[in-house]
């Protein structure tokens, strides 16, 4: 698939605007709209998908020709229209995402209908297999210039991209960084235990090229930011999520102690282990319980009456996640 815009296609597009002034006088031409559909959205690397546009006018069926463009590169060859549609079928699309139109182009037979341009169908196209950049594969092209509008023959530059390394529970991040200014990037997130990455927002970078999104998350994740004018993909950028763990220690009755850690996010057999720490940091473990389904492990042992513990609690993660500890919670004994 060509990714630099070429001659014909600047005369193709250009030839919506001259047939559409010079096919009829402004009487008798009337105004045509272009729809276009895909059969498979998001699709994988090699997936066959069919392209359907489809040209309408208040009177009558257009006659002519249309072209499909990929970001405003042929996509396919000028094909004749068929009770006003045409289809394109193909397998060479790759990864990553295609902005495409259809550029319909009146007949000569045809002097009553005006040329039009299709609103912009954004295809997604994945890898067949996760890992690295899986999803968001990059190629060569154009970029740069009015914001959403990539110029053709200005290479952007990859993307910056930086996310924070390591958060505790879940919460909301920012991944941000820079890109070619004024360009469209697409950002991409992979969760730990998911195999494809998926485009999760878009934005245009400001007039310095940075940009930035927030994401909520709960689990290790990568980033991949993309300039979509080229298009050229970023580094990933990684989050470790860290297992939030509140515990509380009390003293129910004499000679007792209870034991409390709750989980965020809320995690279900995970082993939490209780320790007290004594001076110098030394640890001395005193239960261990695996986590409700609830994210709570909770348990009530003996301890010496009057004596004073400080107490931490350990719970070990799923997949996905980084064992969180506690504060050290303290207490005398009833």
């Amino acid at each position: 698939m060509k990714k630099a815009l070429g001659i014909a296609t600047v005369a193709s597009v250009l030839s919506v605007t001259a047939i559409g002034a010079t096919s009829a006088s402004a009487a008798v031409a009337l105004p045509t709209v272009t729809t276009v559909a895909s059969s498979l959205n998001p699709s994988v690397v090699g997936d066959p998908v069919t392209f359907t546009a489809t040209v309408t006018k208040s009177l009558g069926i257009p006659l002519g020709s249309l072209q499909f463009l990929d970001a405003g590169s042929p996509l396919s060859g000028v094909l004749t229209l068929a009770s006003g549609s045409a289809q394109f079928t193909t397998s060479a699309l790759t990864a990553g995402t295609h902005t495409i139109t259809a550029s319909y182009l009146p007949a000569g037979l045809d002097p009553l209908s005006l040329g039009s341009l299709s609103s912009t169908l954004t295809q997604v196209v994945n890898t067949a297999t996760g890992g690295g950049g899986g999803g968001v594969g990059g190629g060569g092209g154009g970029g740069g210039g009015l914001p959403g509008i990539c110029i053709p023959g200005l290479t952007p530059k990859a993307p910056t991209i930086t996310a924070p390394a390591r958060v505790v529970g879940p919460q909301a991040v920012t991944v941000k960084g820079t890109a070619s200014p004024n360009d469209p990037v697409d950002l991409y997130q992979l969760d730990a235990g998911a195999t494809k990455f998926a485009k999760v927002g878009s934005v245009v970078a400001g007039l310095t090229g940075s940009y930035s999104f927030s994401r909520n998350i709960t689990k290790r994740a990568t980033f991949v930011a993309r300039d979509t004018c080229g298009p050229v993909n970023s580094a990933t950028a990684v989050t470790q999520v860290v297992l939030g763990v509140t515990e509380t220690v009390s003293s129910p009755k004499k000679g007792r102690l209870h034991l409390r850690a709750v989980t965020a996010p809320r995690v279900a057999n995970q082993l939490a282990k209780f320790y007290r720490v004594k001076k110098g940091g030394t640890r001395v473990l005193l239960a261990k319980v695996a986590t409700g389904a609830t994210g709570v492990a909770h348990k009530t042992i003996k301890a010496r009456s009057g004596k004073a513990y400080r107490v931490v609690a350990v719970v070990r993660a799923p997949a996905g996640n980084l064992a969180g500890t506690s504060k050290v919670g303290k207490i005398t004994v009833r």
